[in-house]
This record gives structure tokens, sequence and C-alpha cells, in this order.
């Protein structure tokens, strides 16, 4: 049932509220073992590493996330995945196979938490 949300060309967000500080390192590391749990490493071709490489330049070391914080992740079809972090934009990512790790990152077979998966839909669903 997750597939859609995870393959569909559609426009779609995520938007993260931080409750903590997190170092910047975490978060890319975060990142890192994430798209190695979706995506084998031999099926990351070199625009795949390109675009995560991208990606995880966003959260250098000597950054961080500080409490009460946001990332919002966004694929908008056509136009690429966008990230903004505490209201500033960082150069949109336009690579489909890459935005499709990162959406199974949260609803995939082995997702950063399944009671958030399933969270995450019900909130959108408008359930309770």
């Amino acid at each position: 049932p997750y597939t859609a949300l995870i393959e569909g060309d559609f426009p779609k967000r995520i938007v993260m509220f931080f409750l903590r500080d997190v170092d910047g390192g975490k978060m890319r590391g975060a990142y890192e073992d994430g798209f190695k749990k979706t995506m084998p490493e031999s099926e990351w071709t070199p625009e795949f590493s390109a675009a995560m490489d991208t990606f995880l330049g966003y959260f250098p070391d000597d950054s961080e996330v500080k409490d009460g914080n946001t990332i919002e992740l966004t694929w908008l079809p056509g136009m690429g995945l966008y990230t903004v972090m505490n209201g500033v934009p960082s150069p949109p990512i336009d690579n489909p196979g890459f935005a499709t790790a990162l959406w199974a990152i949260w609803f995939g077979d082995e997702p950063v938490a399944d009671d958030l998966k399933k969270d995450m839909v019900r909130f959108v669903a408008g359930e309770k």
C-alpha cells in the first residue's frame, strides 16, 4: 500500500519539526544509512551517487539542526526535490530515482520507524 507514496510521480512533501538539537554529521549519517537500506549500493548509478552526495552535502559536520527548526522535503514532478532547512532553500535535485529512495526511507519495507510510517499516513489521510 505504500508503494504509491514511494514511487508515485506527484507532488509530495515531508516536513520534519525538530524537538532537540541534532548535529549535521548525525543527520548526514542517518540519511546515508537510510539510503543503504532502501537501495543496495550495487544499484547506485553515478547519477544517483551524485544526487545523494549533493543532498548529504546539505548537512556538513559543522552544522546543526536546532530544537524548533524544520526541514521540508518537497518533490515536484519535472522540477525536482527541494530541500528547505529552517526557511533556507538549497538547490533542487532533479533525480526521480533519488527522490524515490528518499521517500522509501520513511515508507519502504525497512522504514526509519514503522510506527512513524503508519502515523504519517494516518495524518495525511485525516485519521486519528
